[in-house]
């Protein structure tokens, strides 16, 4: 025997009762606006309020459209009106430059600028990275270091014992 397991099967988890968590969001909050106006407004004017927030609430919350529901529809709606609708297609220009001869020189000192930058920052790496001497560096050799340990408080007021190294 063969069962078809369906694909794609998405159910809403019901929290309250048949109403999803959303769903008795709006429900929940039209009912206490209309609590609200209950005592800031007169009954006749409460009752009409309130007739609408709550159709309004409960059709926010029930009504779904194509598997779309009316809050995702009303969102869509909104944004399409608000933004442009309006798309050109224009034909991208051929770029061309001109360069002027005064131009040219100011270009090559940039150039050189540039160069320049970029050496000091490979040097800069390499001075970082390298665990050799660069040329013309001297090593620091074992009799120039100088080891000592010192008592240092940390933030907190703790003493601790650490080993000092000054290179000279």
């Amino acid at each position: 025997m063969q069962f078809q397991v369906p694909q794609y099967y998405e159910v809403k988890e019901r929290i309250v009762g048949p109403l999803t968590l959303q769903q008795f969001f709006y429900i929940a909050a039209a009912c206490g606006l209309s609590f609200f106006f209950f005592f800031a407004f007169e009954f006749w004017l409460w009752f009409i309020v309130s007739v609408f927030l709550i159709g309004f609430a409960t059709a926010l919350a029930l009504i779904e459209i194509n598997g779309q529901s009316l809050t995702k529809i009303l969102f869509s709606a909104f944004f399409y009106y608000w933004r442009p609708r309006i798309f050109l297609w224009q034909r991208e220009a051929e770029k061309r430059e001109i360069i002027l001869p005064e131009e040219t020189k100011q270009i090559e000192e940039i150039k050189k600028k540039l160069s320049f930058q970029q050496k000091i920052k490979s040097l800069g790496q390499k001075i970082l990275t390298s665990r050799s001497p660069l040329p013309g560096e001297k090593p620091i050799s074992p009799s120039r270091i100088q080891e000592r340990y010192q008592v240092f408080r940390k933030a907190t007021g703790e003493r601790q014992v650490a080993k000092r190294v000054d290179y000279r």
